[in-house]
């Protein structure tokens, strides 16, 4: 897994996939890695909120680098952008997940999965909740929104943005 800034050029903005408080979630191609990718674009005013919006975007890359593995979405880096002078575009860069959220899978795909699949998914959605916690990390979101499902029907856990380190 790589941490590093990737060139903006280097990243085609596609179409969006979905929204949020703190953001808007894009399809992207990698071009220089041929991958597509996810972009979670959050937007920074030169306002009171940008204080709070940039310890948000910390904690969230922060959660994904000391959380890595399995059931945590793989984060791939960052780039910004700066569009005019009111406000700034700061882009996560992470794995894709062809099956998306589990609210949107189960919506589509509840009556047809197996007892063993629904258990996988528990199981991997457990597990990465464990993995969360060993590293001294509370998730605060975890709901169908945040777990993301992908091609081979694992699940992983995303949006660690109002995440917070605890002390045993």
């Amino acid at each position: 897994m790589s941490f590093s800034e990737i060139p903006k050029n280097d990243i085609d903005l596609q179409q969006q996939l979905g929204s949020g408080a703190f953001g808007v979630v894009y399809k992207a191609k990698w071009k220089s890695k041929n991958r597509v990718v996810a972009c979670k674009c959050i937007v920074l005013k030169p306002d009171g909120s940008s204080k709070q919006t940039a310890d948000m975007i910390i904690k969230e890359i922060y959660g994904y680098v000391k959380c890595a593995g399995l059931f945590i979405l793989p984060f791939y880096g960052y780039f910004y952008d700066i569009p005019s002078l009111s406000s700034a575009r700061f882009f996560i860069v992470m794995e894709y997940m062809s099956n998306g959220s589990l609210t949107n899978f189960l919506q589509k795909e509840y009556h047809r999965l197996t007892l063993r699949r629904k258990l996988s998914i528990a199981c991997d959605i457990a597990s990465g909740m464990h993995r969360i916690h060993r590293h001294g990390i509370i998730h605060r979101d975890i709901r169908p929104d945040n777990i993301l499902i992908d091609t081979n029907y694992r699940a992983k856990i995303g949006d660690m943005g109002i995440a917070e380190g605890f002390q045993i």
